[in-house]
């Protein structure tokens, strides 16, 4: 008998030996998969980034742009009032 419990102690030994090393390999494969996931996502981040910094560049582009044809539009508004003032003058003088 006491043979048999000192085999059933030794394979309880093995066991958690075992089950530490499984669970230090699991610890050691999630930790690399999070760092990988990590990568992904910094990689990402700086690819929304560069997007965004790439689309605040357009819209001052096309707000400059806008701002420009609202006050050429002004000046072609006032140009035309003149002209249609100048218009009704040559007529009322013929």
């Amino acid at each position: 008998m006491l043979k048999w419990a000192r085999q059933t102690k030794d394979i309880d030994i093995e066991h958690k030996k075992k089950i530490k090393e499984s669970a230090a390999w699991a610890k050691e494969e999630a930790e690399q998969e999070i760092k990988a996931i990590e990568k992904e996502i910094h990689k990402k981040n700086e690819e929304l980034n560069n997007d965004a910094v790439g689309q605040w560049y357009q819209i001052g582009k096309i707000k400059n742009e806008n701002d420009k044809l609202v006050k050429n539009n002004k000046i072609y508004k006032w140009d035309m009032m003149l002209n249609a003032e100048t218009v009704e003058e040559y007529n009322k003088r013929q």
